[in-house]
């Protein structure tokens, strides 16, 4: 925030500056989705197991790309693990979905990013495959009467959303 001078963020780093406060507005977990075009040409994996035999996008970690998944139950948090080979990485979910509809893939992205009308659907529903904490921060010092009313907006949006 202070080298950008900025008074207000909203990010999925956890700031690690002390001039500055923050707190989660949300805990976004990782689902994977597919397009119904992929469903109908490669079918539905019906076990994590099975998500080996699928063209899954992967993503990366502290720089590091991961070869693996691995899936939490949502039922008993219960934890398996299944390698993928990965034809392409991101490690930007701004595009998964478009990504996700366009070009028959499996891609791993934010549960919050999910919208019925989109041309998806969620694979195996009843697991998460990660997850990340969104963070609002904010530069110490007077808040403006814009600020607040940004943060409340921000707040009220999440709320609409039921998230």
């Amino acid at each position: 925030l202070l080298k950008d001078n900025l008074d207000i963020a909203i990010s999925t780093k956890q700031p690690i500056n002390q001039n500055c406060t923050f707190k989660t507005l949300i805990t976004a977990k990782n689902k994977l989705f597919a397009s119904n075009d992929y469903i109908k040409e490669h079918g539905t994996p019906n076990s994590i197991a099975e998500l080996s035999q699928h063209n899954i996008i992967g993503t990366t970690e502290n720089n590091a790309l991961l070869n693996e998944l691995k899936a939490t139950s949502e039922k008993d948090a219960s934890i398996e693990i299944v390698k993928i080979s990965p034809n392409l990485y991101l490690h930007n979910s701004a595009c998964d979905m478009d990504i996700a509809i366009h070009n028959k893939v499996i891609i791993n992205t934010y549960d919050i990013l999910f919208n019925e009308s989109q041309k998806v659907q969620p694979i195996l529903s009843d697991y998460y495959f990660g997850e990340a904490k969104v963070y609002l921060i904010r530069g110490t010092g007077i808040r403006s009467n814009l600020e607040k009313k940004f943060v409340k907006f921000v707040e009220v949006c999440l709320q609409q959303q039921g998230i």
